[in-house]
């Protein structure tokens, strides 16, 4: 008996389960001989499969962690300031939150924002009860308790916000703080760099501790402060404070709870990542939240220079569009220079009367600086070079400007040397490259449409200009507009070293959105684009030539059929004058019929041809006259109104022509209407004026007495 025989037959051996049914088939189906070696197989493909199964369950077990870790609840801090705010109808933002936000973008966070004041929740987070604060400076006693992100969030500054009308605290005087009651945060670095301030300019203020914004404005309305210690926001402005001394600033970093070193890992890369996207993003939320939010008063100095000096006399370019544009009958100025001056004159806390005077070109403008005449040039594209060569300094950036080029090429790449035509008097374009694109070589021309005619010869790369204007220069096929991706930003020119007009502009700019002023330039210049008669023939003139010539071949087509009908009117006369010689006593009275018909339509027509000569010559005369003056809109409105003026007197024959039938049928009514002979007369000489001038004749008419 063989060793698969000896197993089959081992009395009691029973097997169960999925081992069982596959002992029990090897047994049965299995060749004997290699019984053991199928059972072997089996078995080793089994565990096989179940060790695959289990990696495979762990790794989605793995992957399913990792998903989920993605999409995990923050706590994080919430206290009300510039960096977090809540609307009036629950909605947040704020310095803070947008950067919140923003990391979110990269690590899948979900927050769970935890309110209270400040001193609470840095409390909270040391404790671990909190996950992450934003918006804190870093200190080594800091560090002890709660982690800190590698990377800052920004910097922000710290100001004494004094009550200066009922404090008796003065800007300029530092004495006045002395014995003032200045609300602190005591375990703020700000608290911190306010105490070294007092230390080194000898104030002792009394410091009120508060915990909060809301507590510190509570105190106030009671009268028991004079002033608060706090960083850069809007909240004091609008209690009625005003931010006089800048006690210091510091980067601002993530807080993490010790507990949660995975979170400050997983952020850090995010702020890496970050910084790399968007390496601009923290200024981008400063000047948002923050930049107009601190009101700086003037100093006395610049207030004396004010009064001393008296309007500040602001130069500008005619004709700039979207900036200085004036209306040729009344000199008014429209453009962002009105909402700047509307803004400036009561932005700060006194009152600044300007003047405006306009120049033709920015040279004639830098040089009234230099001279005296004007204090300042509303704007020049920012070039620290050529300000420098012009003797006048920049003030602070006062708006941005999109700008294009128009060019030829299929694939236009700013960042290699292109030439680029520009306008001679464009000094502004000349500034923007020298600063921006320095590699790129500048082409000069007489005019913009020069320039575009050099781009399409090839002699130029593209032409620059404002990206409001560039669709009227892409409307051919061959060009195109490829927008910069470095803004034209400008700035306000003062005479060098008058340091404290300087100051005063920039003061004023700090209280505005430089997006304001950028919004109004592009809607000025979209009110600006107004299609005039000129414009219409300038853009249509093919239109408008075609359209007369299509006028006059409609005429000659009539005046053609007409003689067609004449002779064919010949002809059948011929024919019935043959006829009548066969029957010359019966038809003679016919004849004589005909032969005054075609006679009188034969004399009709030869008139009526004359007559239509006129008015047409008149048509084609003027239709020249206009097209050579496109220059000089009254001269085209005139030519038009006497091309429209004979243009309905060949209308008038024509209608004659037309109302032959119904004479020869009898039906022709005459109506009598009210006619005014001198006007008459005068479009009559209007007509044939110019026939007689080509065929030099000269032509004289004298009304006298000439009455309806």
């Amino acid at each position: 008996m063989n060793r698969a025989q000896q197993y089959r037959y081992q009395p009691g051996h029973r097997g169960s389960g999925l081992f069982s049914y596959l002992d029990t088939f090897f047994r049965k189906y299995a060749d004997r001989d290699f019984f053991y070696i199928w059972k072997t197989a089996a078995y080793f493909f089994f565990f096989a499969l179940l060790f695959t199964l289990t990696a495979f369950a762990d790794t989605a077990t793995e992957a399913s962690s990792s998903a989920s870790d993605m999409y995990v609840n923050v706590q994080a801090a919430w206290y009300e300031d510039s960096y977090h705010i809540t609307n009036p109808d629950g909605g947040r933002s704020g310095y803070g939150y947008e950067y919140e936000q923003a990391v979110a973008s990269y690590t899948g966070w979900d927050y769970i924002y935890v309110k209270d004041d400040w001193t609470a929740l840095f409390e909270k987070l040391e404790n671990g009860q909190i996950d992450i604060m934003s918006g804190l400076s870093y200190t080594d006693e800091r560090a002890e308790h709660i982690l800190f992100s590698e990377r800052s969030m920004g910097v922000e500054r710290y100001y004494l916000y004094v009550d200066m009308e009922h404090s008796g605290i003065s800007a300029t005087q530092l004495s006045s703080l002395n014995g003032k009651r200045i609300a602190v945060m005591e375990k703020t670095v700000q608290y911190t760099q306010y105490c070294d301030w007092e230390k080194q300019h000898n104030i002792q203020t009394i410091h009120v501790p508060v915990d909060s914004i809301d507590e510190a404005k509570a105190l106030f309305a009671a009268h028991k402060l004079d002033g608060v210690v706090s960083t850069e926001t809007s909240i004091w402005a609008d209690a009625g404070l005003t931010a006089i001394i800048d006690t210091g600033s510091s980067e601002i970093y993530f807080g993490i709870s010790k507990q949660r070193p995975d979170l400050k890992e997983k952020l850090d890369t995010a702020m890496q990542a970050m910084e790399k996207d968007k390496p601009f993003y923290a200024n981008e939320l400063y000047k948002r939240y923050i930049a107009t939010q601190t009101l700086s008063p003037l100093t006395m100095e610049e207030k004396d220079w004010l009064a001393q000096h008296g309007s500040i006399r602001i130069g500008y370019q005619r004709n700039d569009p979207g900036f200085s544009v004036e209306d040729p009958k009344t000199g008014q100025v429209t453009g962002v220079l009105n909402d700047y001056i509307m803004h400036a004159t009561d932005c700060l806390d006194e009152t600044i009367h300007f003047e405006i005077v306009g120049f033709d070109t920015l040279q004639a403008a830098l040089s009234a600086v230099q001279n005296g005449k004007i204090d300042m040039v509303f704007h020049v594209s920012q070039n620290p070079y050529y300000a420098e060569r012009s003797g006048v300094s920049l003030s602070n950036t006062v708006l941005s400007i999109p700008l294009a080029v128009v060019t030829a090429q299929d694939a236009f790449n700013e960042s290699v040397s292109n030439t680029i035509a520009i306008v001679k008097k464009d000094a502004q374009a000349k500034w923007y490259i020298s600063n921006k694109y320095p590699f790129w070589t500048i082409a000069k021309y007489d005019s913009y449409e020069d320039a575009k005619q050099a781009v399409e010869r090839g002699d130029a790369d593209g032409m620059l200009i404002r990206t409001a204007q560039a669709m009227q220069y892409v409307n051919d096929k061959e060009l195109h507009s490829v927008y910069l991706t470095r803004a034209g930003e400008v700035s306000f020119a003062v005479e060098r070293g008058n340091r404290l007009l300087n100051s005063i502009l920039n003061k004023t700019l700090k209280t505005m959105q430089s997006t304001k002023l950028t919004g109004a330039v592009s809607m000025y210049e979209d009110a600006a684009k107004k299609v005039t008669l000129l414009d219409f023939v300038k853009d249509n003139l093919l239109t408008v030539t075609i359209s007369c010539l299509s006028l006059f071949l409609l005429i000659l087509a009539v005046i053609l059929g007409f003689l067609r009908n004449a002779r064919l009117a010949a002809a059948r006369a011929e024919r019935l004058n043959a006829k009548l010689q066969e029957n010359e006593q019966e038809l003679k009275h016919a004849l004589t019929q005909a032969e005054s018909a075609n006679a009188a339509k034969t004399t009709f027509l030869n008139s009526m041809s004359h007559d239509i000569r006129t008015p047409m010559n008149a048509i084609i005369g003027f239709t020249e006259l206009a097209s050579s003056q496109l220059e000089h809109p009254e001269k085209v409105r005139d030519y038009l109104g006497k091309i429209g003026m004979s243009s309905e007197h060949l209308l008038s024959l024509i209608n004659d022509v037309l109302d032959m039938s119904r004479i020869e049928s009898g039906k022709v009514t005459l109506q009598e209407k009210p006619l005014h002979l001198p006007s008459l007369m005068e479009d009559l000489s209007t007509m044939i004026r110019p026939s007689l001038e080509e065929k030099q004749i000269d032509f004289q008419m004298d009304l006298q007495d000439v009455q309806n």
